[in-house]
């Protein structure tokens, strides 16, 4: 027998082992499985063979019947955006919208309709499709544009502000997100990479309402996982930082409208703000999961000591969700100088007037699966790190602490600004 002919029967035999092992280990797996997996499985067959009504998208099916609205399952596409969102890699024109109209709630920061100048507050009139402008009465009609237009590729729409129709041309792209806002009586900054790298950029719109001893801070959300100023974590230091060279000694943090992200994040953030011994590591959150196994998630290393806090006033709305609902209630159980105290913008539930945050008290865990997919689910629950409390379905109220204090939504920050005396 030749060396070469050798070669090909050991070839074949490990490829046949390998597929003999791959046999026994699924005709095992399957024979241990407990009951409730063993009939889950047989269900699944059937389903698959014999349900008139199956449209072929089974995962969906799963996904309406048996999860959570916080649980879903990612396709590899999907998990894929979802990775580098994480990470700060936006794709787009960075425009939002107030629910259910055309009027623009908020343009992201660094985004492509930033860096052109669009503006919050005005209506949405009309987009260029094809050759000609077209009127926009939906959202979907103007973003259904939007996603039908390459990457790289110009949009152009109209914008109606009180009367004054301005015109936009915005090319989709791929940008860096900016997480922070930094306001004083004299500075204003964000963070772009427009120059390439990601840096601190100095803006004109500093407000002249904050006192000399006032400063404001915007975040967004708990993510952006890179380092330095392309992580959110990176740009809220970077932002307290200036804080402390202007010699500022009371805060206003914005946390409104920011749905919370990454416990991860939320641990190095929490490391500015909560009143512990500079240098030390506390607890921050608690996760209980259904067998009652705690997971603890401890901060950096605190520099809190280091700001010279004289107070700090946490602006929330219905929109402030997860993390940043974990965030405040850990500046509260740590509050032990009493300088932290909480707006919370009034919203419109059911017709009625209520003041609270969005109060999701629970966390989800991310599972990849071997073709890039992935189901995320939830896992525990999650309770303030000293006082034990859960705000989940309930929000922050009044009633939580008696530093929170309720706010029309149009003078939020005008009731911020008088709790600074």
């Amino acid at each position: 027998m030749t060396s070469k002919a050798k070669k090909v029967i050991v070839i074949v035999a490990l490829i046949i082992s390998v597929m003999f092992s791959f046999a026994l280990g699924f005709i095992v797996r399957t024979l241990t499985l407990d009951s409730d997996l063993k009939n889950a499985y047989t269900l699944l067959q059937k389903y698959k063979q014999h349900y008139y009504f199956d449209d072929g998208d089974i995962v969906t099916d799963i996904e309406n019947a048996l999860l959570d609205k916080y649980s879903t399952f990612y396709s590899k596409e999907e998990y894929d955006a979802v990775k580098q969102r994480a990470k700060g890699e936006s794709v787009g024109i960075g425009i939002a919208v107030v629910s259910n109209t055309t009027r623009i709630d908020y343009i992201v920061i660094n985004s492509p309709c930033d860096r052109a100048g669009v503006k919050a507050g005005g209506n949405i009139v009309s987009v260029l499709d094809g050759n000609e402008y077209k009127p926009v009465s939906t959202y979907s009609e103007f973003i259904s544009v939007v996603n039908a237009t390459s990457l790289g590729n110009s949009v152009s729409f109209k914008v109606d502000y009180d009367g004054d129709i301005q015109e936009f041309t915005v090319v989709k792209q791929k940008y860096s997100t900016s997480y922070v806002v930094y306001q004083d009586s004299e500075n204003c900054y964000s963070y772009s990479d427009i120059n390439g790298d990601m840096e601190r950029t100095l803006k004109d719109n500093y407000c002249t309402i904050f006192g000399d001893d006032v400063a404001y801070i915007k975040y967004t959300a708990f993510n952006g996982t890179k380092s330095g100023l392309y992580g959110s974590s990176g740009q809220l230091a970077d932002a307290l930082k200036i804080f402390k060279e202007n010699g500022k000694t009371k805060l206003i943090l914005d946390l409104r409208d920011n749905g919370g992200g990454y416990m991860d994040i939320l641990s190095e953030v929490a490391s500015h703000f909560i009143n512990v011994e500079d240098g030390r590591k506390a607890v921050v959150s608690v996760a209980v999961d259904k067998n009652g196994k705690r997971q603890e998630f401890v901060s950096a290393k605190s520099v809190y000591n280091s700001y010279g806090f004289e107070k700090i006033v946490v602006m929330c709305d219905e929109g402030t969700a997860s993390a940043s609902e974990a965030l405040i209630g850990a500046m509260l159980d740590y509050d032990a100088n009493n300088i932290v105290s909480v707006v919370v913008s009034s919203c419109t539930l059911n017709n009625e007037t209520v003041y609270r945050s969005y109060g999701k008290g629970i966390m989800q865990s991310t599972f990849a699966n071997l073709d890039g997919s992935a189901v995320k689910l939830t896992t525990a629950q999650i309770y303030w790190p000293i006082s034990n409390t859960t705000i989940h379905n309930k929000g922050i109220t009044t009633e939580i602490s008696n530093k929170v204090v309720n706010a029309q939504k149009e003078t939020a920050l005008e009731t911020a600004l008088s709790l600074m005396n």
